[in-house]
């Protein structure tokens, strides 16, 4: 992945997968969950916290691997 696409860390506590938009900046980012869920509620949980963002069933060659929950970028592959 190019060094363009990857999501830069930031903080002391880079472990917490803390990172920042490519476009606007935003550290609310977050990664696409792509695939039919086993559990729903825990999927939607999630998606309601900010953890993940879901992406739909279908994994396309482009799909990107993280979203701004700020402004709506995807980037990098899944």
């Amino acid at each position: 992945m190019p060094a363009s696409q990857t999501p830069r860390k930031t903080g002391r506590r880079a472990a917490r997968r803390s990172f920042v938009c490519p476009q606007c900046g935003s550290g609310e980012v977050a990664p696409i969950a792509y695939g039919y869920p086993s559990d729903m509620d825990a999927y939607l949980k999630a998606i309601d916290e900010g953890a993940i963002v879901g992406g739909g069933c279908v994994i396309e060659a482009d799909a990107p691997a993280w979203r701004c929950r700020a402004c709506g970028h995807g980037w990098g592959q899944a």
